[in-house]
């Protein structure tokens, strides 16, 4: 009971410091964008160009099906949230080693600092969700109905899953250096496990189940669903919803029990 008392209260001094919170966030994008040479172009030009070769190796090479959809929509959906995953995930994994004096001389939450990272990767989701409604519209000839209404909501699931994640591997590897090592591992392997450049569609039900372990796979069949109509495995969104609970809440529980010691180790 006082772990999830615990728990709780990181989420409560979550909203007592958000201006911290926001902060650090515009803090990030700021050096992000000033960094970038090419700026909004690159957060367009790099789906696109993968979108591309899904297309001609999974569509034209491998014959697989898109739903009824030209294959280059399918890849775009799913790398809408791909993109917003692997972003997240390559910078928030290294929140706490990359702003060691706030760390270790700085008192708030630590929950901030991989939360801050997502707030960055949010606006790129808006650019390249509002480049992709236009596109589709305007070059596919695709019509979007009611069902996009709850976009919000599964990307509310997709910045859960995705900060639970940056928690507990931002949290490991301040006292396991090698987990840093397992992170651009996780993203290369990650694209093909997950159905970013295929429809999920073409496994069959048992295969679908196990998909679903990785929550990324029904947020993606969700984003679909939401956008372009096709259908979704009620069960696995089930599956993937408990696996992200789960995930969250070991994540903080994690995050709770080692902070104390990060100015020691990190």
């Amino acid at each position: 009971m006082r772990e999830t008392n615990n728990i709780f209260l990181s989420i409560r001094e979550l909203v007592k410091y958000k201006d911290v919170y926001f902060y650090l966030a515009w803090r990030d994008i700021l050096v992000r964008y000033k960094q970038s040479v090419l700026g909004v172009v690159w957060i367009l030009l790099r789906p696109l160009l993968l979108a591309l070769i899904f297309s001609f190796i999974f569509g034209r090479v491998a014959g697989l099906p898109s739903g009824g959809v030209p294959y280059a929509v399918l890849s775009l959906s799913g790398l809408l949230v791909w993109q917003f995953f692997s972003d997240s995930f390559m910078h928030g994994s290294m929140a706490f080693l990359n702003n060691v004096e706030l760390v270790t001389k700085v008192y708030f939450p630590r929950i901030i600092i991989p939360a801050s990272i997502l707030l960055c990767s949010t606006l790129d989701f808006l650019i390249f969700f509002s480049f992709l409604l236009f596109a589709f519209w305007a070059f596919w000839g695709i019509c979007f109905s009611l069902k996009i209404l709850f976009i919000p909501l599964f990307f509310a699931w997709l910045f859960i899953f995705v900060l639970s994640v940056n928690i507990l591997f931002s949290s490991l590897i301040v006292k396991y250096r090698d987990f840093k090592h397992l992170v651009p591992f996780v993203i290369q392997l990650g694209m093909y496990v997950t159905p970013v450049g295929y429809s999920s569609l073409i496994f069959k039900t048992k295969w679908r189940y196990i998909l679903s372990l990785n929550p990324l796979s029904s947020i993606i069949d969700c984003f679909r669903w939401s956008i372009l109509g096709q259908g979704v495995f009620v069960h696995g969104i089930i599956i993937s919803s408990i696996v992200t609970v789960l995930l969250f809440i070991g994540g903080l529980y994690y995050l709770k029990k080692t902070e104390q010691y990060f100015a020691d180790v990190i």
